[in-house]
């Protein structure tokens, strides 16, 4: 998406017949100058990174040359363009990427919630669990957390031989076929084993460590989501609180959660409601 100050529009140059330009051992002083805006505002364009400042220095440098009414007339085109491309204000008021997400309602309430700054980071962060929940539930058979959890109490394997446990988690691999999120767990639990650790927290911290996988590409589905909704600036800076609160989460605790859920343990977090809902004041 280009913004109304645009050099194309204004020299008449595309980005194709720019670089030719640029190419060229001799060309124009004036040109050169054209045809480096040209490239500069077309890389700007496709970042969504430029800003008032940048285009304020556009002004001031280069259209000296426009009529001052024109000149007028771009600079507040750009203004209004530029809020709303890159105020929070428009992703706010709108009913955002998160609606038109393909993933499970817990996991659009997440994008919201990195989405919008009115969520602090613990507020985000509380949302993770949920979504990791809801895919461990719709996706990992009952039969085989019945059969992890056999594995690491020790059944059938009082001794906790090493081989015998390897040899069970094996046979178990063929109940999460078809799932990435079980065939995760269950490698992690192999894993585990073949670093001597066969407690019930190994089994935690094992299935604990493929719920942050899947954590971290659940992110990468919603970055590539809002980068084709919206813009490459708001889709870096969901991503990033994404990461954040994945990389936040513990391991051993998320596992444990997943594997043994308390009562009330998979509720919802709390959606703001109330006109004085927001960022708590410090």
């Amino acid at each position: 998406m280009f913004s109304f100050v645009n050099w194309p529009m204004v020299v008449g140059l595309n980005i194709r017949k720019a670089q030719m330009l640029l190419k060229k051992p001799k060309i124009g002083r004036r040109q050169k100058i054209d045809a480096s805006r040209v490239v500069v505002e077309y890389g700007r364009a496709q970042r969504l990174t430029a800003g008032i400042s940048d285009h304020t220095f556009w002004l001031s440098g280069f259209a000296p040359r426009m009529p001052p009414k024109f000149r007028s007339a771009i600079l507040a085109l750009d203004i209004v363009v530029f809020f709303i491309q890159y105020s929070d204000i428009g992703g706010a008021m709108s009913d955002g990427p998160h609606r038109s997400l393909p993933m499970r309602r817990a996991w659009k309430e997440l994008a919201k919630r990195a989405d919008q700054r009115a969520y602090d980071s613990e507020q985000v962060s509380e949302a993770v669990p949920h979504a990791l929940a809801s895919d461990w539930k719709n996706e990992v058979s009952a039969p085989l957390i019945a059969a992890l959890k056999n594995v690491f109490a020790g059944r059938d394997n009082s001794l906790r031989l090493p081989e015998i446990a390897l040899d069970q988690l094996e046979a178990a691999r063929t109940l999460g076929a078809g799932s990435v999120f079980g065939t995760n767990a269950v490698s992690w639990c192999i894993q585990l084993v073949h670093e001597g650790r066969m407690d019930l927290d190994a089994l935690y911290e094992a299935v604990g460590l493929a719920a942050k996988e899947r954590g971290f590409a659940g992110t990468r589905q919603v970055e590539e989501h809002y980068l084709r909704k919206s813009s490459q600036r708001r889709s870096d800076g969901v991503s990033a609180r994404l990461e954040s609160a994945v990389s936040g989460l513990s391991e051993g605790k998320l596992g444990a959660m997943l594997i043994d859920p308390q009562p009330g343990a998979r509720s919802a977090p709390r959606k703001k409601t109330d006109i004085n809902d927001g960022v708590p004041l410090q």
